[in-house]
Protein backbone atom coordinates (compact mmCIF):
# COMPACT_ATOMS: atom_id res chain seq x y z
CA UNK A 1 0.00 0.00 0.00
CA UNK A 2 2.72 2.72 0.70
CA UNK A 3 4.07 1.72 -2.78
CA UNK A 4 1.24 2.63 -4.38
CA UNK A 5 0.60 5.90 -2.40
CA UNK A 6 4.38 6.81 -3.43
CA UNK A 7 3.82 6.49 -7.15
CA UNK A 8 0.53 8.38 -7.25
CA UNK A 9 2.49 11.24 -5.38
CA UNK A 10 5.26 11.22 -8.14
CA UNK A 11 2.61 11.26 -10.95
CA UNK A 12 1.18 14.22 -9.35
CA UNK A 13 4.39 15.84 -8.50
CA UNK A 14 5.80 15.67 -12.01
CA UNK A 15 7.02 18.10 -14.23
CA UNK A 16 4.56 21.02 -14.67
CA UNK A 17 4.30 24.90 -14.83
CA UNK A 18 4.07 27.02 -12.01
CA UNK A 19 1.98 29.52 -12.25
CA UNK A 20 1.82 31.25 -9.32
CA UNK A 21 5.43 32.85 -10.05
CA UNK A 22 3.52 33.56 -13.70
CA UNK A 23 0.72 35.58 -11.81
CA UNK A 24 3.03 37.36 -9.19
CA UNK A 25 5.52 38.54 -12.18
CA UNK A 26 1.89 39.47 -14.30
CA UNK A 27 0.72 41.66 -11.36
CA UNK A 28 4.04 43.67 -10.63
CA UNK A 29 3.82 44.44 -14.95
CA UNK A 30 0.40 45.65 -14.22
CA UNK A 31 1.02 48.24 -11.43
CA UNK A 32 3.61 49.17 -13.10
CA UNK A 33 1.94 50.30 -16.23
CA UNK A 34 -1.07 51.38 -14.04
CA UNK A 35 1.13 53.77 -12.61
CA UNK A 36 3.19 54.82 -15.44
CA UNK A 37 0.13 55.57 -17.46
CA UNK A 38 -1.38 58.11 -14.69
CA UNK A 39 1.53 60.80 -15.29
CA UNK A 40 0.99 60.85 -18.81
CA UNK A 41 -0.12 64.75 -19.68
CA UNK A 42 -3.95 65.08 -21.40
CA UNK A 43 -2.87 68.44 -23.45
CA UNK A 44 -0.80 66.93 -25.71
CA UNK A 45 -3.02 66.37 -28.44
CA UNK A 46 -3.32 70.28 -29.49
CA UNK A 47 -0.98 71.17 -31.38
CA UNK A 48 0.37 74.65 -30.15
CA UNK A 49 3.85 76.48 -30.74
CA UNK A 50 4.49 78.00 -27.51
CA UNK A 51 7.01 81.00 -27.23
CA UNK A 52 10.42 80.64 -25.72
CA UNK A 53 11.87 81.82 -22.84
CA UNK A 54 15.03 81.59 -20.58
CA UNK A 55 13.56 81.58 -17.05
CA UNK A 56 12.72 77.92 -16.35
CA UNK A 57 10.82 76.81 -13.43
CA UNK A 58 8.91 73.26 -12.68
CA UNK A 59 5.02 73.82 -12.49
CA UNK A 60 3.30 72.14 -9.71
CA UNK A 61 1.79 68.79 -10.23
CA UNK A 62 -1.59 69.95 -9.22
CA UNK A 63 -3.01 72.53 -11.63
CA UNK A 64 -5.94 73.50 -14.15
CA UNK A 65 -4.34 73.95 -18.18
CA UNK A 66 -5.80 76.16 -20.08
CA UNK A 67 -4.84 75.87 -23.81
CA UNK A 68 -5.14 78.45 -26.62
CA UNK A 69 -4.44 77.55 -30.19
CA UNK A 70 -3.65 80.01 -32.99
CA UNK A 71 -7.24 79.91 -34.03
CA UNK A 72 -8.33 81.16 -30.87
CA UNK A 73 -9.82 77.95 -29.46
CA UNK A 74 -9.76 77.61 -25.75
CA UNK A 75 -9.32 74.15 -24.10
CA UNK A 76 -9.80 73.67 -20.03
CA UNK A 77 -8.03 70.38 -19.42
CA UNK A 78 -7.90 69.66 -23.03
CA UNK A 79 -11.81 69.79 -23.28
CA UNK A 80 -12.90 72.34 -25.96
CA UNK A 81 -14.91 75.34 -24.46
CA UNK A 82 -16.40 78.63 -26.00
CA UNK A 83 -15.06 81.90 -24.85
CA UNK A 84 -18.48 83.04 -23.72
CA UNK A 85 -18.76 79.84 -21.41
CA UNK A 86 -15.28 79.92 -20.63
CA UNK A 87 -15.46 81.27 -16.82
CA UNK A 88 -18.55 79.54 -16.31
CA UNK A 89 -16.62 76.00 -16.99
CA UNK A 90 -13.45 76.64 -15.35
CA UNK A 91 -15.26 78.22 -12.30
CA UNK A 92 -16.68 74.21 -12.34
CA UNK A 93 -13.27 72.86 -12.60
CA UNK A 94 -12.12 75.24 -9.91
CA UNK A 95 -14.30 74.60 -7.68
CA UNK A 96 -14.25 70.17 -7.88
CA UNK A 97 -13.11 68.58 -4.92
CA UNK A 98 -8.79 68.00 -4.95
CA UNK A 99 -8.39 71.04 -7.85
CA UNK A 100 -5.83 73.75 -7.00
CA UNK A 101 -6.83 77.25 -8.11
CA UNK A 102 -3.67 77.39 -9.97
CA UNK A 103 -4.17 77.81 -13.96
CA UNK A 104 -1.46 77.39 -16.44
CA UNK A 105 -2.26 79.16 -19.50
CA UNK A 106 -1.08 77.56 -22.75
CA UNK A 107 -0.93 79.80 -25.39
CA UNK A 108 -0.13 79.62 -29.58
CA UNK A 109 2.94 81.78 -29.60
CA UNK A 110 0.95 83.66 -32.81
CA UNK A 111 -1.77 85.05 -30.65
CA UNK A 112 -1.75 88.42 -29.20
CA UNK A 113 -0.94 89.95 -26.15
CA UNK A 114 -3.92 91.69 -25.50
CA UNK A 115 -6.14 88.31 -25.98
CA UNK A 116 -3.68 86.44 -23.45
CA UNK A 117 -4.92 89.30 -21.09
CA UNK A 118 -8.33 89.13 -21.55
CA UNK A 119 -8.33 85.10 -21.02
CA UNK A 120 -6.00 85.57 -17.98
CA UNK A 121 -8.27 88.06 -16.60
CA UNK A 122 -11.38 85.85 -17.26
CA UNK A 123 -9.79 83.43 -15.42
CA UNK A 124 -9.05 85.61 -12.39
CA UNK A 125 -12.97 86.39 -12.61
CA UNK A 126 -13.46 82.44 -12.11
CA UNK A 127 -11.47 82.32 -8.99
CA UNK A 128 -7.72 81.56 -10.28
CA UNK A 129 -5.28 82.95 -7.36
CA UNK A 130 -2.24 81.74 -9.44
CA UNK A 131 -2.11 81.88 -13.54
CA UNK A 132 0.90 80.86 -14.66
CA UNK A 133 1.90 81.10 -18.76
CA UNK A 134 3.76 77.95 -20.14
CA UNK A 135 6.54 78.49 -22.48
CA UNK A 136 9.76 76.75 -23.96
CA UNK A 137 13.12 76.84 -23.07
CA UNK A 138 15.86 78.47 -25.69
CA UNK A 139 15.76 81.36 -27.95
CA UNK A 140 13.32 82.04 -31.24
Amino acid sequence: MNLRGARRQRKKSGVGLDIINLIDVMLVLLIFFMATTTFMTVNDSIQLKLPHSTIVNQAPTQQIVVSIDANKMIYINGQNVSQEGFVAELSKVLNKDGNSDIVLIKGDKSLSYGYLVKIMSLAKDAGATQLDIATTTGES
